[in-house]
């Protein structure tokens, strides 16, 4: 039988923020830390915005999340996007602090936040 490793080498930290000159930028979303829980999870959703677009790159084994962003607890947009459709138009985003919330289909809760 063949032996077969595999490394993973992630250089990946929760709610890194990469903001490009344009206002677009990439956040990586990491999942809610349950109480109890101590090895960081491998598995995150890297989320690339604009002020009026927003697009997912979704692990396999999600199929689709429910997407809420808010601003100081107000709902700014919700909307569902899915493997097949992981892109949305949002309304203009203005200048400020958003938090991003994604539910999975797995009852799983990403969270993160960014700014323009």
């Amino acid at each position: 039988m063949p032996l077969i490793l595999l490394f993973y080498s992630a250089d990946v930290r929760g709610e890194e923020v990469k903001t490009n000159s344009d206002g677009t930028g990439t956040i990586i979303l990491m999942p809610t830390k349950n109480k109890g829980a101590r090895t960081p999870s491998l598995i995150f959703i890297e989320c690339r915005y604009s002020p009026a677009h927003i697009s997912f790159i979704i692990p396999s084994d999600i199929l689709f999340l429910e997407v809420t962003i808010s601003n100081n607890d107000n709902v700014f947009w919700e909307g569902v996007v899915t493997w097949d459709n992981p892109d949305a138009i949002i309304p203009v985003l203005q200048t400020g602090e958003y938090t991003i919330t994604c539910h999975t289909d797995g009852n799983q809760i990403y969270k993160g936040s960014f700014s323009f």
